[in-house]
């Protein structure tokens, strides 16, 4: 993460957090940060869409076995509300460009401890 390979090296998304606050230096290029509800989603065996997998509570679930389209619950007003959410997360942070602001469902991987919002229970459903 910290030099050029002749392969690519890097992380999960999930682990980005951490390492762009406890490595002594990164190549951003090596990261991929978290893709959640803006890149993928989750989609269980019980046809609901989640934006994030790790959404064990289910804080933004949308049902697909009553018709709703993948398409309509990735333009809807939860996915939306996932969203919103994290493009407030971190705003000062100098590093916010490299973890995009941390994982939002779970503070335990996000490693700096400044990660406030979609983890906290304001936006329980």
């Amino acid at each position: 993460m910290d030099k050029r390979h002749a392969f690519k090296v890097g992380i999960d998304s999930c682990c980005v957090p951490g390492a762009v606050n406890f490595c002594e230096s990164v190549m951003t290029e090596s990261l991929d940060a978290c893709e959640a509800g803006r890149f993928s989603c989750y989609i269980g065996p019980d046809m609901t869409a989640l934006p994030c997998s790790f959404d064990q509570r289910r804080r933004f679930a949308v049902s697909l076995s009553d018709g709703t389209t993948i398409e309509e619950a990735w333009n809807g007003a939860i996915f939306q509300a996932f969203r919103n959410s994290l493009r407030g997360a971190c705003p000062d942070c100098p590093k916010r460009e490299a973890c995009m602001g941390g994982g939002p469902l779970t503070p335990e991987i996000t490693l700096c401890g400044n990660r406030k919002g979609a983890s906290s229970d304001e936006n329980s459903r």
